[in-house]
Order: structure tokens, then sequence, then C-alpha cells
């Protein structure tokens, strides 16, 4: 269970709910996003550079048969708002003003996700990205954002409840390709 991407999947429900046009996803993104006509966008992550720390229990909602919490664990995370002003003619102040109001919708979504869901959500460093953070490209226009948080989760001590160790040789299983020609190969 990705305590990080359930919450961006609660995000993206409330974000379309209040008719935002970002999609939210899970990340890391594996390209960059350069040059015009990119799609505005907020990408949820692991924040692994900067890890998870552990500290004492939280007090959270526990249940009848619920594991008692020995500790506490801040599992770190990031979103980075990728947002453009669609006003023609828009300018740096336009396109941070988009970032911001879609920050501040983003951080009450978790908020209230993580009061509901009795994991509280705490919030670090907030910065607009500049074009270092890009390898030196000159990105598309808009503005970028990256909001640090983490996320308290308890560390529940139970059994193992994933799969175990097969239990038998499968036989008998072939994979199936099946191409379909679009388009006519040039001539030689």
């Amino acid at each position: 269970m990705s305590q990080i991407a359930d919450l961006s999947d609660v995000v993206a429900q409330e974000l379309a709910v209040r008719r935002y046009p970002y999609k939210v996803t899970y990340g890391p993104e594996r390209t960059q996003r350069t040059g015009p006509g990119i799609a505005v966008g907020v990408v949820f992550e692991r924040d692994r550079a900067r890890g998870d720390a552990i500290s004492p229990p939280v007090a959270t909602r526990q249940g009848a048969g619920t594991a008692k919490a020995y500790r506490s664990r801040q599992v770190a995370g990031a979103f980075t708002v990728y947002a453009q002003c669609p006003k023609s003619g828009a300018r740096v102040r336009d396109h941070e003003a988009e970032a911001d109001a879609v920050c501040d919708a983003v951080i009450s979504a978790m908020v209230r996700a993580g009061e509901l869901g009795g994991k509280p959500v705490s919030f670090g460093a907030c910065r607009f990205l500049e074009a270092a953070d890009f390898n030196g490209i000159e990105q598309w226009p808009g503005a970028a954002v990256r909001v640090e948080f983490s996320i308290a989760v308890p560390v529940r001590d139970v059994d193992y409840r994933g799969r175990g160790p097969g239990t038998g040789v499968v036989h008998d299983v072939a994979n199936t390709y099946e191409a379909e020609l679009v388009a006519e190969p040039p001539p030689p």
C-alpha cells in the first residue's frame, strides 16, 4: 500500500469535482517537461532524497482488531505543480498566481484526506522551480512549484499477509503478441 499514491488518487478526485483542469499522477516522471504544448498537471512522488523519519507514535484512529502502533513513520513525499495561466498574453506573475491557486487546492485536499483517514499530513519547503532544476534547459512557459510533505503512518506489528512462495510449477504458458501494420513501409 502506497500512502502517497493513495493520497494522489484522493486529490485527483477532489480537483476533478472542483473543476480544476489539472491531471494528477503518481510519479516520478521519467521524462522532462520541455517545449510548448506540455500539459499542466500535478505529480506526486515519494521523496527518495529526503527519506522517511521514525518518531514516537502519533494519535491515530485505532479500531478493534488493529495492532498496536509502536512508532510512527513519517513517509516523505513531494508534489510538483506544472501550471500555465490560460489567459492570452499571460506573464510570469499570472503563471505564478495560477500555480499558487493550484497548490492551495492540492494542500487543502491533502489536509482533508489526512484528517479523514487518520494519517496527519505535515508540510515542509515549497518553492518555485527554475531552469537549473531542469538541467539548465529552458522550460515550457508557465510555472512549476515543488512542495515537500510527510504523512504520519503508524508502524504496526502484524503478520505478513502478502503472497507466499509458489506452491507448484506452472505448465503450458505461452505468450502471444498481436501486431498490426498501420502504414505501408516506405519504398527502398
